[in-house]
């Protein structure tokens, strides 16, 4: 049992280290692998759909080259001739084994499978059981021994080795995608590892399975990552690695970002959180900026109940992430090490007076579009007023002669807080959140189930076109009373009919980092790009501001705002220019789909030129003007990815 097992990991175990990283190859034997395999023709779709050999092979030639600590273990599953140490064989897919004769030990279909053997493997060894395979690379493979159940645990010394190395993250691929490989991931999840799950590198006997475990099941217990994005977060791991122990003078760090941080250093801390205001975008009066509105993080919504909590955890979160990538010493000095001693300690007394009483968080903007004909708006990302109300938005919208509010954009899943005010406000608005499948957050249509969403957009749709428009799967549990006024005619209209409108005015982006989810736009008549989350600030230059820096506009108070630029955009590895949190983007932290992140990033950019888009508006950023200082700062944010 997962419990009988002591757990051997840090506190901060989510970090990607190389050296404490270990490869579970699962069952990739000549029975599932390769034609003649009694199971090949099973599996056989799914793997020509995954290409999950040739991605498994990249993965073991890379991590071979790499040379860099990750460990190797290879888990075949084998039975002798009687299937006496087959554990079920009278139930289940354990059964199938016994009744065919499956992954006999000494015969071919149990051998190592001939795509990957010359790269694990002495050609002639194997032939009597894995316990004779010879591996090429003893220091970096292990072949498990006595695997005759689903886990790989079970029954092993995987646990026994994994402690011996000190592993803390495990990648898993292998046979089946919803059997031995989930099996496993479950049990090594339960007993404190961090767990990745290739899911180009796995298989089973149906599609359907496939996609249900990759897509539902996965996310519950890892994180789901492509196989190249997992060798290049190694790569990037290992280079960041070399900066801190190696660029101890100026001399080592790259000449701008050597000047960004002498500017972080040099300049005065500035407390210059604008002004709750309402702001003409283009010249048209078609696009508005309203806000900041200070989101205090503190605020938690779990189903319709909102309610305010000490600020611990989120303090926690930050604590954690920056462990990952930083220094444990640099963080436990850090401001937010030293609010976090506050909160336990006022929560251990009885004060009167107490730290959890101080808001800390995100200035948040919304923008407003005007719909052709004034037909009404559409509201991106809602915010409140200065009050935490909405009479100033209701009069705003009024005014401006932008009523009835037709669609509301959920862009990402963490910018939610208000969403229930404006449901109540605007029952019949169309309302659009995005798909999130990478397990680090919940999607938004199942995180507020209160909210009555009306289409959810995906990212990978099957029909090959950049965006899938799909009603919900999961029922709101209320019910709201229609506004007649907010009405489109004599019938609703369809997903696809409010799709076909929406793009006569709109480019539609959805931009998957395998964190979250955020939907971006560009208006098309005036030529502004609307972006949530895809920057955290407009420029690393002081007279364009973010969250954190000298000039932190969009943090709130000064302690929070020091915390995040101290920890997350002074680091010798950044690799985003400092205009995202390396929370985002340190390979030690990424959870990113690059290849797919790349290219949604990679469409944005080459509609920005084709639309001839001249100004930005971001949610926590100040506006940012003239094509070709947009197309730079998105690149220098994410070249990484380009």
């Amino acid at each position: 049992m997962a419990t009988d097992h002591k757990r051997s990991v840090s506190e901060h175990f989510g970090a990607l280290d190389p050296s404490k990283t270990a490869l579970v190859l699962i069952e990739y034997q000549n029975e599932f692998c390769t034609e003649n395999g009694k199971l090949h023709n099973a599996v056989r779709e799914n793997m020509d759909h995954t290409k999950m050999l040739q991605n498994t092979k990249h993965v073991l030639e890379e991590v071979i080259q790499l040379d860099a600590g990750v460990k190797i273990f290879f888990a075949p599953i084998t039975f002798d001739e009687s299937s006496r140490e087959n554990p079920n064989k009278h139930i289940g897919i354990l059964a199938s084994c016994d009744y065919d004769n499956l992954f006999k030990r000494g015969t071919w279909n149990a051998d190592c499978c001939e795509a990957l053997k010359p790269v694990l493997f002495e050609e002639d060894s194997g032939k009597d059981g894995p316990d004779s395979l010879k591996p090429k690379h003893p220091n970096t493979t292990h072949v498990l021994k006595n695997k005759h159940a689903l886990s790989a645990f079970k029954g092993t010394e995987l646990q026994e080795l994994l402690q011996r190395h000190g592993i803390e993250t495990i990648a898993f691929g292998g046979f089946m995608a919803n059997c031995c490989v989930e099996s496993s991931m479950r049990e090594a999840y339960d007993i404190g590892y961090n767990c990745i799950s290739l899911i180009d590198c796995v298989s089973t006997v149906t599609m359907a399975g496939y996609e249900a475990c990759t897509k539902i099941t996965y996310p519950f217990v890892s994180t789901t990552m492509k196989s190249n994005t997992f060798v290049q977060n190694l790569k990037d791991a290992i280079a960041a690695k070399g900066v801190l122990q190696h660029s101890v003078a100026d001399a080592d760090v790259p000449a701008p970002k050597r000047q960004r941080q002498a500017d972080c250093q040099d300049q005065p801390f500035h407390d210059d959180m604008p002004e709750w205001g309402i702001h003409e975008i283009d010249n048209n009066g078609d696009v508005f900026q309203v806000g900041p509105w200070r989101v205090d993080v503190r605020q938690k919504v779990e189903g319709e109940v909102k309610y305010q909590t000490d600020g611990g955890k989120e303090l926690e979160r930050y604590i954690y992430m920056a462990q990952c990538f930083e220094t444990e010493s640099s963080v436990s000095k850090s401001i937010y090490a030293t609010k976090l001693k506050q909160v336990l300690a006022k929560n251990g007394c009885n004060c009167s007076q107490s730290y959890q009483d101080e808001a800390f968080g995100w200035g948040c903007c919304m923008t407003v579009i005007r719909l052709p004909l004034n037909d009404g708006c559409l509201l991106y990302s809602p915010v409140l007023d200065d009050n935490h109300k909405m009479e100033k938005i209701h009069e705003f919208l009024k005014t401006k002669e932008l009523l009835p509010v037709r669609y509301i954009v959920c862009p990402t899943p963490q910018h939610h807080l208000c969403l229930r005010e404006y449901r109540e406000a605007f029952p019949s608005a169309f309302m659009v959140c995005s798909e999130t499948r990478g397990g680090v957050m919940p999607p938004l249509h199942k995180r507020r189930r209160d909210l009555n969403i009306n289409c959810i957009l995906h990212p990978e749709p099957a029909s090959g076109g950049p965006v899938d428009w799909k009603p919900p799967t999961v029922q709101c549990r209320f019910q709201y009373v229609t506004d007649t006024s907010n009405a489109t005619g004599t019938r609703q209209l369809t997903i696809a009919e409010h799709k076909q409108y929406l793009e006569e005015f709109l480019d539609i982006f959805v931009v998957e980092d395998n964190r979250t989810t955020e939907i971006d736009l560009i208006h098309k008549p005036s030529g502004v790009l609307i972006l949530s989350d895809l920057l955290y600030k407009a420029s690393s230059r002081d007279e364009l501001k973010g969250p954190g820096g000298a000039r932190h506009r969009y943090t709130f108070p000064k302690w929070f705002a020091q915390g995040q630029e101290d920890l997350f955009y002074k680091l010798k590895t950044d690799n985003s220019n400092g205009l995202l949190p390396a929370y985002r983007t340190h390979p030690n932290y990424r959870k990113i789909d690059l290849v797919g992140c790349g290219k949604a990033i990679g469409q944005i950019l080459e509609s920005v030129a084709a639309r001839g888009v001249q100004k930005c508006v971001t949610c926590h950023t100040d506006p940012i003007h003239g094509q070709q200082c947009i197309i730079d700062t998105i690149r220098s944010a994410w070249e990484f990815l380009l």
